[in-house]
């Protein structure tokens, strides 16, 4: 098996993701600190097809036809 990967601890200021990929290559792990005011949001649910709605779900301001 060998050694155990190299972890690298970064802080806030560091883009661990793009370092985590120009590395991929080598035998390390990254652990990167988030930002407080950073939000992380699933993609919303599929909505299902409705027979008496309007296909998209319409904007404000915009006129609906």
């Amino acid at each position: 098996e060998g050694d155990p990967n190299t972890l690298i601890v970064l802080d806030t200021g560091y883009d661990v993701t793009r370092l985590a990929f120009g590395l991929s290559d080598l035998p390390v792990d990254f652990l990167g600190r988030t930002r407080s005011d950073r939000v992380a949001a699933a993609a919303p649910p599929a909505r299902e097809p409705s027979l008496s709605g309007p296909a998209s779900p319409s904007r404000p301001g915009v006129r609906a036809r």
